[in-house]
């Protein structure tokens, strides 16, 4: 059995390569953060005993959730990155992969989902009776849905930006 013969890289080769290599790299890095940040949060609600209430352990298997969410991610891209390898490196050779594709979008969308939920629930705890916060997040809720189906539309991200700013505001009042 022969080896396959190797070419030289070329050009937009090497540019594909290193785009490829620093994608790979910064996604595991904030993996990792995301991950240390999670065990922190996680061995912190041990700590106070996560099982004292509903509140604490819908915290953690939220957090459990979003972790094996992003780590599902890091792995579909990673994977799509070498499945399209042996198909060489130049842009017009690369095959489209629809499938992953669709499934990293589904994935980080429902991170996304999740993370969005969180932080309402954590406004909303702190304003238990003011319906015009409740009104107001749930609009924004809803639109960050509408974003997540709708895989990034201008209005959907004017939709997420006004909720994480919503409700970091009221947090930032209500602990100040």
């Amino acid at each position: 059995m022969s080896l396959p013969q190797t070419q030289l890289l070329s050009h937009s080769g090497l540019s594909i390569l290193r785009g490829w290599i620093l994608e790979t790299a910064s996604q595991f890095l904030l993996f990792g953060i995301h991950v240390t940040l999670s065990v922190v949060v996680l061995c912190l609600a041990m700590r106070k005993g996560v099982f004292k209430s509903k509140a604490r352990v819908g915290l953690a298997l939220f957090t459990i959730v979003m972790i094996l969410l992003s780590l599902l991610a890091a792995i579909l891209n990673t994977e799509s990155i070498i499945v399209q390898i042996p198909h060489g490196f130049d842009l017009g050779q690369i095959i489209p992969l629809r499938a992953m594709a669709m499934s990293l979008n589904l994935i980080v969308g429902l991170n996304f989902a999740i993370s969005d939920v969180v932080v309402v629930w954590r406004a909303w705890v702190l304003f238990p009776g003011s319906r015009i916060v409740k009104i107001a997040l749930s609009v924004c809720l809803v639109g960050s849905f509408a974003g997540v189906v709708l895989e990034g539309d201008i209005a959907a991200k004017g939709f997420k930006n006004n909720l994480n700013l919503q409700s970091s505001i009221l947090i930032g009042y209500k602990t100040w």
